[in-house]
């Protein structure tokens, strides 16, 4: 046996949620494998000492975090009749399309064979106008055909014609392990952009997305859900917050949040919405979390973990924004709070709006926020916008 042994993956174009996927889970085999990465444009190598070995490692670190979701009531759509036609032609699930039902159906069997189907180089080619991501035996899961022009290499670029997309057995078990890690919601997903050197990072980023899941936090909006994540990546700060998420979790889990570091600026994590009109999938929005040091410096200074936890409630008021007025107002707070923490607004206007909107609350109901969190809040508000 190789003293070293390595897995080549080549990703696939820019623009492509697929590009995406495919980062995400080589930053997913890099952690729980062991796996040592180096990048070189779009050829990402993997490096390890015994590949099988670090596979079988990532396959069961995959299916905990696939199980957790499960568990918690993640709901996948079910497995297209498309998917369920191409998959006959798959060597390694020819034999148990039927009962598949679900997408997490699919990637729970492929992230099950990883260790079996993922060697050698993964390549990707072209042909006759086709993308072939290995040898082209199946086609693409219908739920990685998303683009908002279908045909289009680029998200929301104009129609450039037609681009169908074909792979193998090793390309759906490497896909399918990104999408135990992207997958958050009907019908929601959450790359990694490119893939990770640091496998640090990738522990960093996948204890705020469990933290979230945890918590059951539905914060559908931009802005609020920017600043959600971040009081996650604060909070996890602490070891007491941390071993308290832990508690419950597989061993494989437990040790995302005893490797997690607050992410550095500029560290990011990409939504993709997704559509279902009952015959295709259709992405629909991309947004970018990054994460911002003002943001995080901020919320550092408010500190408290009540007054934090207070915040979190306050920002969960913003999911009926558009529907609810009071909820539209704290919407506004919210923002007017974000924008002023990076510079973009007076401090003093975005404490003054914060404090109306609270009082209008506290004639009505239980005041969001008590006396010593809002002056908290607001006295890290204006030291924030005092150093930006």
């Amino acid at each position: 046996m190789s003293r070293s042994q390595r897995i080549l993956v080549e990703l696939p174009p820019e623009g492509l949620l697929l590009r995406e996927i495919t980062a995400t889970a080589v930053s997913a085999l890099s952690y729980f494998g062991e796996m040592d990465v180096e990048i070189r444009g779009d050829l990402v190598e993997l490096r390890c000492r015994d590949a099988s070995y670090s596979l079988l490692r990532a396959s069961e670190g995959l299916k905990d975090l696939l199980n957790l979701k499960l568990s918690k009531g993640v709901r996948w759509p079910p497995l297209h009749k498309n998917d369920k036609d191409t998959l006959k032609k798959s060597r390694a699930v020819a034999g148990k399309v039927d009962a598949l039902q679900s997408y997490a159906d699919l990637v729970s069997e492929f992230v099950g064979l990883l260790f079996q189907l993922l060697d050698g180089d993964l390549r990707v080619s072209s042909r006759r106008g086709k993308l072939i991501l290995g040898d082209g035996r199946v086609a693409l899961p219908q739920l990685l055909k998303v683009e908002l022009y279908e045909g289009s290499l680029t998200f929301s670029e104009p129609y450039v014609g037609e681009l169908e997309v074909r792979l193998d057995d090793r390309w759906l078990s490497l896909l399918a392990a990104g999408l135990a890690v992207a997958y958050v919601d009907y019908i929601k997903l959450v790359t990694i952009p490119e893939p990770l050197t640091d496998r640090r990072v990738f522990a960093s980023l996948a204890s705020v997305k469990i933290a979230e899941l945890l918590e059951g936090a539905k914060v559908g909006l931009t802005v609020p859900h920017i600043l959600y994540i971040h009081i996650l990546a604060s909070a996890l700060a602490e070891r007491s917050f941390r071993t308290s998420r832990a508690v419950g979790l597989t061993e494989s889990l437990v040790r995302l949040f005893e490797d997690y570091e607050i992410p550095g600026s500029f560290t990011r994590l990409r939504i993709h919405s997704l559509d279902f009109d009952g015959k295709t999938y259709r992405e629909i929005s991309r947004e970018d979390i990054v994460f911002n040091a003002s943001i995080l410096e901020f919320l550092r200074r408010v500190g408290d973990r009540v007054c934090l936890d207070q915040l979190k409630s306050f920002i969960r008021m913003t999911s009926r924004a558009g529907i609810d007025a009071t909820a539209s107002k704290v919407l506004n707070a919210i923002t007017y709070l974000y924008e002023a923490v990076q510079g973009a607004k007076e401090a003093s206007f975005a404490a003054y709006y914060l404090a109306r909107v609270t009082a209008e609350i506290s004639e009505r109901a239980r005041a969001p926020f008590t006396h010593t969190c809002a002056e908290r809040i607001i006295e890290a508000l204006v030291l924030a916008n005092a150093t930006t």
